[in-house]
């Protein structure tokens, strides 16, 4: 994928957590932060689903724009190792099940105890 520069590109700073660093030009404008992910791989060691952008305190969601979280030219985005995204959002999607509990004759257990009020 070529970078397209235009009047809006800024150039950006990238540290990853190993200490590494680097610049990147790019319109904010016209990238999503996943594809934003997507061009660092070729700079950094971490696949896109598992990388976490963080610029001011705040992880960058992958589905925004990145001019949503004003960027500027010359700052700092921070590149972090996190938990893949599918798996996440898998782990969010997972519904409890829940059973009745039920005794040796075969019947529901009545979690307050047998006490039969009212007979």
């Amino acid at each position: 994928m070529e970078d397209t520069l235009t009047e809006r590109s800024i150039n950006v700073k990238f540290r990853s957590s190993n200490g590494d660093a680097f610049d990147m030009c790019f319109d904010p404008g016209q990238l999503t932060v996943q594809q934003l992910k997507e061009r660092l791989v070729t700079q950094i060691s971490i696949p896109a689903d598992n990388m976490r952008l963080v610029y001011s305190g705040r992880v960058l969601k992958d589905e925004d724009m990145v001019d949503l979280y004003g960027v500027k030219e010359g700052h700092t985005i921070h590149v972090v190792r996190g938990a893949a995204n599918r798996a996440a959002e898998q782990a969010a999607n997972v519904t409890p099940t829940t059973s009745t509990q039920r005794n040796v004759n075969g019947t529901a257990t009545n979690p307050f105890g047998n006490n039969h009020f009212g007979t």
